[in-house]
């Protein structure tokens, strides 16, 4: 694996990518690249093993030791809108079924952070599972699908539909409701990680597939695919 400079003189990039279903992948080819030796990560034909690896943290994110962060940025710090806010604006606070909602909405926080403690521990200490993350990976994705649903549900009428003007923590639980599915497709979706902890972590057997030891302009695909 390298590092590849960006606006290397002469480097020509072409990008290929459809989202209309032609093509199954993003593909970018470099024209003319030449890379030191100094800029590569690893050893030779390491590439994979390199790029797994770095997945590992990315998937952990900042409670891997090699994940850095924007010195003064606090750890605690949160743009999410407080769901007891929410629903007081909502005049929800003392409703029973509301109560419940902020309940499971704090648990599931503090189950996230004491996760990704644990496993950050893990790594540190070299002794976890290399595909530890992956379980952190398929709980902070789904975590935080259903957070935002619970804000969602908390602020009512209120987060669908706001005025242009409006800027508040309802317009904001709006946004993070039509966006939450993003939590579970950024630095590798929850389908993948879901993958790797069964056969990685819990050694069960991997499914049946006709891609594998093959390139991937050679796997079979639509009607041909037995």
């Amino acid at each position: 694996m390298f590092i590849l400079p960006l606006h290397q003189p002469g480097v020509e990039i072409q990008r290929i990518e459809r989202l209309n279903g032609e093509s199954e992948a993003c593909q970018e080819f470099f024209t003319d690249v030449r890379i030191p030796d100094s800029d590569r990560l690893g050893e030779i034909d390491a590439g994979w093993t390199v790029g797994t690896r770095w997945m590992y943290h990315e998937r952990i994110g900042h409670n891997s030791p090699y994940v850095t962060r924007p010195i003064g940025l606090k750890r605690e710090q949160s743009h999410e809108p407080s769901v007891i806010g929410i629903a007081r604006k909502a005049g929800r606070l003392d409703d029973p079924t509301a109560r419940e909602l902020i309940g499971e909405h704090r648990a599931l926080g503090i189950v996230t952070h004491e996760l990704q403690g644990r496993i950050a521990a893990a790594a540190t200490s070299g002794r976890g599972n290399k595909d530890l993350s992956s379980i952190d990976r398929v709980f902070r994705g789904t975590a935080s699908v259903r957070r935002s649903t619970i804000a969602f549900e908390l602020a009512g009428s209120s987060a669908s539909v706001w005025d242009e003007d409006e800027e508040d923590a309802t317009q904001a639980v709006g946004m993070q409701f039509l966006m939450r599915q993003v939590a579970c497709i950024g630095g590798g979706t929850t389908e993948i990680s879901r993958n790797v902890v069964a056969e990685r972590v819990l050694g069960m057997p991997r499914e049946p597939s006709g891609d594998r030891n093959v390139a991937f302009r050679d796997v079979q695909r639509g009607p041909k695919r037995s």
